[in-house]
């Protein structure tokens, strides 16, 4: 079976989950929804009214300004995946117990493992956890984390966007303003395309062999681009990778390189 097959297959399983008491309460489950070969996955905390309702993920307020804000940054819904880490509505919605998380992430593992995305986007604190322990959201909060092989991009709930305009402006719009900024859209083959490869080459001016990325929407800063480059050609040590990561002036003069080497590569 393909993935949307086997995706299909597990939301007939999660409607019928009886693992823990949530179902009990709940009106509907809420497996998920999206592109089945999306590199890109977005995970809620619980489902809520109108979704227990609909059996839909992220379709009340807050589901409407996530929706906004893929727009604004050139990304459809219906081209990424989204889902939470609880399938059942907690009763009035309560924050989900911790044997309640346990037993009903079994079945996000298994759209993980089915999906596979290349990004992580953590909505609210339970996702975050989930994925990034002993993180605060208020410092992580748009920021790109290694975890496991996959880049976790935690931001706050949408919830949160809809109390004030200036919450939304602060929380949300300027973060994924950022998520735009570094969603660089590269379509080089393992195999590769040599001449692209070489412009990238000779603008950051070290050698490079591959570039592992070959998917239609992939966020990313920059400067992992380079990291990955200069680890693969061992011209630099963890401890000076750090600080130049955390560079303000290189982040800069990195980004210019780039992007000069990828214009050229589109000619």
């Amino acid at each position: 079976m393909n993935n949307s097959d086997l995706l299909h297959e597990l939301s007939k399983s999660v409607s019928q989950c009886k693992r823990c008491p949530l179902y009990k309460t709940a009106i509907h489950a809420v497996p998920g929804e999206g592109n089945s070969k999306t590199k890109i996955m977005f995970v809620g905390e619980a489902p809520g009214r109108f979704e227990d309702e609909s059996g839909r993920p992220f379709i009340g307020r807050a589901g409407k300004l996530l929706t906004e804000l893929l727009v604004s940054i050139g990304i459809d819904r219906n081209d990424v995946f989204i889902t939470s880490v609880i399938k059942h509505r907690p009763p009035k919605n309560r924050f989900p117990k911790p044997d309640e998380i346990k037993t009903c992430s079994f079945w996000l593992e298994k759209q993980l493992t089915i999906i596979n995305p290349q990004i992580i986007v953590t909505l609210g604190k339970l996702a975050l956890d989930y994925f990034l322990v002993n993180k605060k959201i208020s410092l992580v909060h748009g920021t790109i984390n290694q975890e496991k092989g996959r880049i976790i991009f935690p931001v706050y709930h949408p919830a949160a966007g809809l109390r004030s305009t200036r919450n939304k402006n602060k929380l949300f719009e300027q973060t994924f303003e950022t998520l735009k900024k570094a969603n660089i859209k590269i379509k080089v083959a393992l195999s590769g395309d040599d001449i692209l490869i070489k412009k990238i080459s000779d603008a950051l001016g070290v050698k490079i062999s591959k570039i592992d990325i070959d998917t239609k929407f992939f966020i990313v800063d920059r400067r992992e681009i380079l990291f990955y480059v200069l680890k693969e050609n061992k011209e630099i040590n963890d401890e000076d990778m750090a600080i130049w990561l955390n560079s303000e002036f290189f982040a800069d003069a990195f980004t210019s390189l780039f992007e000069k080497a990828m214009k050229g590569g589109e000619k």
